[in-house]
C-alpha cells in the first residue's frame, strides 16, 4: 500500500505543478469547489490509475513470462495480507 500510496501521492504533487506552471493552479485555488474535493478527486483518481496500471504489469508479465500461481492456502493469504 506504501508503493499505491507514493504513485498517488508523485502524480498529485506532478499534476500541481504542471498546472503551476500553465499558470492554471489560480484556478484551482479560486474555484467555487472545496480545495479537500479537487485534492480527493485527484487521490480517487489516482488510486483507480495505479491499480489499473499495477493490474495490467501482473497480467500481461505473467502472460509474457508464462507465470502459473498455484493458491496452496487461502487462510495464510489472508492472514499474510492483513498481517501489517
Amino acid at each position: 500500500m506504501t508503493a499505491f500510496w507514493l504513485n498517488v501521492l508523485w502524480a498529485m504533487s506532478s499534476q500541481l505543478y504542471w498546472e503551476k506552471e500553465q499558470g492554471n493552479l489560480a484556478l484551482y485555488i479560486i474555484s467555487p469547489a472545496n480545495l479537500m474535493a479537487i485534492l480527493l478527486g485527484m487521490a480517487v483518481g489516482g488510486i483507480i490509475f495505479t491499480t489499473l496500471r499495477a493490474v495490467s504489469v501482473i497480467l500481461i508479465g505473467s502472460w509474457l513470462f508464462q507465470v502459473h500461481y498455484v493458491l496452496a492456502s487461502f487462510w495464510q493469504l489472508i492472514a499474510v495480507s492483513y498481517s501489517v
